[in-house]
Protein backbone atom coordinates (compact mmCIF):
# COMPACT_ATOMS: atom_id res chain seq x y z
CA UNK A 1 0.00 0.00 0.00
CA UNK A 2 1.10 3.79 -0.72
CA UNK A 3 1.01 5.33 2.75
CA UNK A 4 2.49 2.16 4.70
CA UNK A 5 5.43 1.95 2.42
CA UNK A 6 6.13 5.58 3.61
CA UNK A 7 5.83 4.80 7.56
CA UNK A 8 9.64 3.83 7.50
CA UNK A 9 10.39 7.52 8.43
CA UNK A 10 10.30 9.48 10.86
CA UNK A 11 6.55 9.51 12.67
CA UNK A 12 4.52 11.89 10.32
CA UNK A 13 0.93 12.78 10.52
CA UNK A 14 -1.54 10.58 8.20
CA UNK A 15 -2.32 13.83 6.44
CA UNK A 16 1.60 14.65 5.81
CA UNK A 17 1.91 11.57 4.68
CA UNK A 18 -0.55 11.90 1.87
CA UNK A 19 0.14 15.13 1.12
CA UNK A 20 3.92 13.89 0.57
CA UNK A 21 2.80 11.04 -1.58
CA UNK A 22 0.86 13.21 -4.25
CA UNK A 23 3.59 15.52 -4.33
CA UNK A 24 6.00 12.73 -5.14
CA UNK A 25 3.39 11.23 -7.70
CA UNK A 26 3.45 14.66 -9.31
CA UNK A 27 7.09 15.15 -9.66
CA UNK A 28 7.36 11.29 -10.72
CA UNK A 29 4.76 11.71 -13.77
CA UNK A 30 6.67 15.37 -14.06
CA UNK A 31 4.29 17.64 -13.84
CA UNK A 32 4.52 20.80 -12.70
CA UNK A 33 1.82 22.39 -10.16
CA UNK A 34 -0.34 24.37 -13.17
CA UNK A 35 0.06 21.08 -15.34
CA UNK A 36 -1.38 19.08 -12.19
CA UNK A 37 -3.76 22.19 -11.40
CA UNK A 38 -4.97 21.78 -15.93
CA UNK A 39 -5.37 18.29 -15.55
CA UNK A 40 -7.10 17.88 -12.11
CA UNK A 41 -9.52 21.73 -12.84
CA UNK A 42 -7.89 22.16 -9.17
CA UNK A 43 -6.74 25.69 -9.01
CA UNK A 44 -2.54 25.86 -8.79
CA UNK A 45 -2.95 27.81 -5.81
CA UNK A 46 -5.22 24.31 -3.94
CA UNK A 47 -2.08 22.61 -5.33
CA UNK A 48 0.64 24.64 -3.65
CA UNK A 49 -1.04 25.19 -0.85
CA UNK A 50 -1.43 21.50 0.11
CA UNK A 51 2.40 20.88 -1.03
CA UNK A 52 3.20 23.18 1.27
CA UNK A 53 1.20 21.95 4.06
CA UNK A 54 -0.33 25.38 4.60
CA UNK A 55 -1.81 25.64 7.84
CA UNK A 56 -5.55 25.50 8.33
CA UNK A 57 -6.80 25.61 11.90
CA UNK A 58 -3.97 24.38 13.60
CA UNK A 59 -3.44 20.87 10.44
CA UNK A 60 -1.98 20.56 7.70
CA UNK A 61 -3.70 21.40 4.41
CA UNK A 62 -4.73 18.36 3.00
CA UNK A 63 -7.27 17.62 0.19
CA UNK A 64 -10.27 16.03 0.51
CA UNK A 65 -13.49 15.16 -1.25
CA UNK A 66 -13.94 15.93 -4.72
CA UNK A 67 -10.29 17.76 -4.50
CA UNK A 68 -8.60 14.49 -3.84
CA UNK A 69 -10.53 12.85 -6.16
CA UNK A 70 -9.68 14.81 -8.54
CA UNK A 71 -5.68 15.02 -7.97
CA UNK A 72 -5.88 11.73 -7.59
CA UNK A 73 -7.64 10.88 -10.95
CA UNK A 74 -5.18 13.43 -12.56
CA UNK A 75 -2.20 11.75 -11.11
CA UNK A 76 -3.93 8.29 -12.33
CA UNK A 77 -3.60 6.82 -9.04
CA UNK A 78 -5.31 3.18 -8.57
CA UNK A 79 -8.81 2.88 -6.70
CA UNK A 80 -6.97 0.98 -3.97
CA UNK A 81 -4.91 3.98 -3.05
CA UNK A 82 -7.55 6.44 -2.80
CA UNK A 83 -8.74 4.48 -0.27
CA UNK A 84 -5.97 4.16 1.72
CA UNK A 85 -5.86 7.62 1.46
CA UNK A 86 -9.33 8.49 2.61
CA UNK A 87 -8.67 6.05 5.73
CA UNK A 88 -5.49 7.94 6.60
CA UNK A 89 -7.08 11.25 6.37
CA UNK A 90 -9.81 10.34 8.47
CA UNK A 91 -12.27 10.13 5.43
CA UNK A 92 -15.40 7.70 5.48
CA UNK A 93 -15.35 5.53 2.16
CA UNK A 94 -16.94 6.87 -0.82
CA UNK A 95 -20.94 6.10 -1.68
CA UNK A 96 -21.21 2.83 -3.25
CA UNK A 97 -22.39 3.14 -6.49
CA UNK A 98 -25.55 1.14 -8.03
Amino acid sequence: MVIMEMRGHAAARPEEEVVAKLEDLRRRRALSQEELAMRSGVSSRTIYNIEREQKTEGKPYAPRGKVLRAIAAALEVNPEDVDEFRAALGLPPPPAKG
